[in-house]
């Protein structure tokens, strides 16, 4: 997949940090002062301590330490939820790492209910920050990446009709066929085709290529060349089919977790 070339999973400690990977935080920066303000904001505030403690967390779970971990997210989410619910810092952004480390706990416990809709408490919270802030549009990868988690879980149920619909899925929103996700709906997804000549402009829905658009309007020319060298569409679809290549392997071969 393409998370090295547009990385939504890190939370760099500074800007230097993200450009191999083109961060959203980086994207954020650099799109305008609205963007820049909101970065400096956000380096001040509990947000980065609160997403360091969440990766912190799924390092304890990969040593399969679930109840200490339980424990560590059962605190973080009294903090996130002493976060001012309105205002340029609302605890969107750490929801969305939190409920995604909330789904990974519960599919290691293999409560795979539970996991689908820590999945979707975390997609809801990328695009309330997305509606907020436009800025922040590389975060709606966020149905991307899950969706391949749903096809994993799908696959742990033994579940092959589900595992290769969401799989479906993914390559459709990579190839433009199917949008990331609708900002103006309750749920956020959409499984449907574009219509012909539909223009994202002109609707709630995101597509990847609005997502790639924002992006290369961020980067110089140098690096705008770049960047489409590395996230043309043969290569996307490349990178995606070689990575769930491993995703139909028995329930027991472990699958790392982002």
């Amino acid at each position: 997949m393409v998370q090295v070339q547009l990385d939504t999973r890190k939370f760099p400690v500074d800007e230097s940090d993200a450009k191999p990977s083109y961060s959203w935080l980086m994207f954020a920066r650099r799109s305008g002062p609205d963007g820049q303000a909101w970065i400096d904001a956000l380096r001040h505030s509990r947000v980065p301590r609160v997403l360091k403690a969440i990766n912190a967390s799924l390092d304890v779970m990969r040593e399969r330490r679930l109840d200490e971990a339980e424990r560590m997210l059962d605190d973080l989410r009294e903090t996130i939820d002493a976060m001012a619910p309105v205002g340029p810092l609302s605890p969107h952004i750490a929801d969305r790492w939190f409920y995604g480390a909330v789904a990974y706990l519960h599919y290691v416990r293999r409560d795979f209910d539970a996991s689908v809709n820590a999945l979707e408490q975390a997609e809801a919270a990328a695009r309330a920050a997305i509606r907020r802030h436009p800025f922040l549009l590389p975060l709606a990868r966020v149905h991307e990446e899950f969706a391949v988690q749903r096809a994993r879980i799908c696959r742990n149920r033994r579940d092959w009709d589900g595992m290769h619909h969401h799989l479906e899925r993914t390559e459709q929103m990579l190839t433009n066929d199917l949008p990331l996700c609708d900002l103006a709906s309750d749920d956020g997804a959409r499984d449907r085709v574009a219509p012909p000549g539909s223009d994202p402009a002109t609707t709630r829905d995101v597509y990847y290529r609005a997502v790639l658009d924002f992006c290369r309007d961020c980067l110089d020319e140098d690096e705008a060349a770049g960047f489409d060298a590395q996230t043309n569409l043969p290569r996307r679809l490349d990178e995606f089919r070689n990575f769930t290549g491993q995703i139909p392997a028995p329930s027991g071969f472990v699958i790392k977790y982002h």
